[in-house]
């Protein structure tokens, strides 16, 4: 009401009303998610919170990483925060953000921690998390690095464990339907009393053939002793082989000398739109 006194006097009908306006004003310029906005701002954040973490660290035992002893964790807190603020918008910008991160060479554990987020707030985004981070530690030199990488992998739903041949080997890819061209990793995993392992392969072939042979490495190691329960430990390896381009044919995977392969995967085509894993016998 206050500002009633202020409004034009009505005009009687047939006339039209003349008045002078000026332009509206333009609104202002908002960044793009994909380049100038606040991904940029998150992104430039995050190269300086790697670069304070320190890039290589990952070669450096616990006690000599920068910051060890003071800072280091609240470092770390902060790139869960920057990780799980990037990623939240979408994919293309979690992946720009997680390829930053494998590029780095961080240490696994650490990695592990920003890996998580896709078990939790970010379960949405699992696939996206899992192909890029996640492949990178699945592929790491560390055993136990490896296991633990798959449980949460399937843990997340990101892929899932394949099912067991007579001798328990088992076999599965992550993502968990590549496309092909796609970068895929592919997994076995077999039971052991450690997660360490010796592994002989051939291929992929230009058909996708993989022939693995993997055996634990674990000389003198005795079975895990049951849990206090009674209940057995489960004991299993875990080894990776990274794919940079699936075929268009998919990809089987053999064990040395057996009848059938342990996962025979064939990208969607346009015809059927479906993906096709057939399981061994």
């Amino acid at each position: 009401m206050g500002c009633y006194d202020r409004l034009a006097p009505p005009v009687p009908p047939g006339e039209t009303p003349v008045t002078e306006t000026s332009p509206p004003e333009e609104r202002p310029v908002r960044p793009s998610v994909a380049g100038t906005g606040q991904l940029a701002k998150n992104l430039d954040a995050l190269d300086g919170v790697i670069t304070r973490l320190g890039v290589g660290s990952g070669t450096r035992s616990a006690a000599d990483r920068p910051g060890s002893a003071r800072w280091r964790p609240a470092e770390l807190e902060k790139l869960t925060e920057l990780m799980t603020a990037i990623c939240a918008p979408g994919a293309a910008g979690c992946r720009q953000g997680l390829e930053r991160l494998v590029a780095a060479e961080l240490p696994s554990d650490e990695l592990r921690g920003v890996l998580a987020i896709f078990m939790g707030p970010l379960r949405p985004l699992a696939e996206t998390g899992f192909a890029t981070l996640g492949a990178h530690l699945l592929v790491s030199p560390d055993a136990e690095v490896r296991d633990l990488t798959f449980r949460m992998a399937v843990a997340a739903g990101a892929t899932r464990r394949g099912e067991a041949d007579d001798v328990g080997r088992r076999a599965t890819l992550m993502p968990q339907s590549p496309l092909p061209g796609s970068r895929v990793v592919v997994v076995v995993e077999l039971p052991s009393p450690c997660p360490k392992v010796r592994t002989e392969f051939k291929g992929p072939d230009i058909n996708g053939r993989l022939d693995v042979d993997v055996q634990p490495a674990c000389d003198g190691v005795p079975p895990p002793e049951p849990s206090a329960d009674g209940f057995p430990v489960p004991a299993r390896a875990v080894w990776a082989l990274p794919l940079e381009s699936l075929p268009t044919t998919g990809v089987s995977v053999w064990a040395y000398s057996a009848s059938a392969p342990l996962l025979d995967y064939t990208p969607r085509g346009p015809e059927t739109g479906k993906d096709e894993v057939k399981e061994p016998q």
